[in-house]
């Protein structure tokens, strides 16, 4: 329901890859304009740009071990929204953000 009680359809579509990467995700909302979120992979499990409807493009870089290690915005030489340190091969122990807020997790 909105605000003033009027239903809405809202529909979700989830467009995947053969290997089950998401590709797509399309939001329509009633009779709005459709809203679409493009993804591209490297390899089996880099997901290395999204796409968000108003243009903005996200880049993630990677290291060696397929860990997301930094998140730019327009490029990967664009402006930094997070960076991240990791232990062992998944957990991330500290990450900086682009407006300079760190969040360490290593006494948590």
């Amino acid at each position: 329901m909105t605000p003033s009680g009027v239903s809405e359809d809202i529909t979700c579509r989830y467009f995947l890859d053969s290997l089950s990467r998401g590709l797509r995700e399309s939001q329509e909302i009633g009779a709005r304009a459709l809203l679409n979120v493009d993804c591209e992979w490297q390899g089996a499990s880099r997901r290395v740009s999204c796409t968000y409807p108003d243009g903005r493009k996200i880049f993630r870089a990677h290291d060696a071990n397929d860990r997301t290690f930094e998140i730019r915005e327009g490029a990967l030489a664009g402006p930094l929204v997070a960076r991240f340190e990791h232990v062992g091969p998944w957990r991330d122990i500290r990450t900086t953000y682009g407006n300079g807020a760190v969040l360490d997790k290593r006494n948590a």
